[in-house]
């Protein structure tokens, strides 16, 4: 070849010699063992349960892609897969899967985001699986539910007008039929027995006897208290009276008399030594035969009290 050159260069002949380039070999990505489930067998409209997008870190060689997997249970179950760039504000269809299963590709581009999005609610379900290729990094490796399905419920129509029908009434035709006056059987009546009607007792009401009146005795407003010695040269009582004072009876001065009024209380103390017991009735029967040297009552009645030394 180079020596065809130089001939026709020395010819004066320019010419163009074309090498042909050596043979183009492309690299092959490899699998990076990341699965997405971007939709699970759904049967209602709107995006599946996850999104994916990748990192360009540590960056690309051009040969990395994206490969989602559609697997519908009926060929009406179609789904889009969406692309949004702005981290999911907005969002733009990129492919339409409709039929059986198949895959698609796309190359990697950098920070976009992919979801799969059902189109209509239909009784047939659908799948989409997304695998990433070659060094991209991605964030939604596992199973990130980003978008919950909304289910839009179909409203029963209730027809708001009841139909109105008309009965026509059939005309009904009573046989006339001839009556054997043999198999008649009579009628009876029965004769109505009457009920004795019960004559009520009377009960003759007792005559009311009258309720004697009784004319309660009113009680003195004072009683006397009557103090007295059985011996007693230079003995005394002192008579303590509740709001009338502290008497003392002496014995040189027996029998000593006090008007009480009813209720009070009296305190008589014995003063002198050698004293025995008390004799005592009315109000201050509760000392009788007491050795206490003091005896304490109330005025309820004429009473006597008598210390004996």
């Amino acid at each position: 070849m180079k020596k065809l050159a130089a001939f026709l260069f020395g010819l004066g002949i320019l010419a163009f010699v074309f090498l042909p380039s050596p043979r183009r070999q492309d690299q092959t990505a490899l699998a990076n063992a990341t699965a997405t489930t971007l939709m699970n067998a759904q049967t209602v409209a709107g995006p599946g349960v996850a999104s994916v997008w990748a990192n360009p870190t540590p960056g690309d060689t051009g040969i990395e892609r994206h490969s989602f997997q559609y697997v519908p249970s009926g060929i009406d179950a179609r789904v889009k897969i969406e692309q949004s760039n702005d981290g999911g504000t907005t969002w733009t269809a990129v492919h339409m899967f409709d039929g059986g299963s198949s895959t698609w590709d796309t190359p990697a581009c950098g920070a976009c985001k992919f979801r799969a999005w059902k189109v209509e609610a239909t009784a047939s379900n659908a799948s989409v699986y997304h695998n990433a290729s070659g060094i991209i990094v991605p964030l939604a490796p596992s199973y990130t539910p980003t978008d919950t399905p909304t289910v839009t419920p179909t409203p029963t129509k209730t027809p708001t007008k009841t139909p109105t029908f008309t009965v026509t009434p059939t005309a009904t035709v009573t046989p006339t039929s001839t009556v054997n006056p043999l198999s008649i059987t009579p009628t009876v009546t029965p004769t109505r027995t009457p009920t004795a009607t019960k004559t009520p007792t009377v009960t003759p009401t007792p005559t009311r006897t009258p309720t004697a009146t009784i004319t309660p005795t009113p009680t003195p407003a004072t009683f006397n208290l009557t103090v007295d010695f059985t011996s007693g040269t230079g003995k005394s009582v002192l008579v303590q009276i509740q709001d009338g004072g502290s008497p003392t009876c002496l014995a040189a001065d027996a029998p000593c008399v006090y008007v009480i009024s009813n209720g009070k209380t009296v305190t008589a103390t014995a003063t002198a030594g050698g004293f025995a017991t008390w004799t005592a009735t009315g109000g201050a029967v509760a000392c009788n035969t007491s050795s206490n040297p003091v005896c304490t009552f109330t005025m309820s009645a004429t009473t006597a009290l008598t210390a004996n030394y």
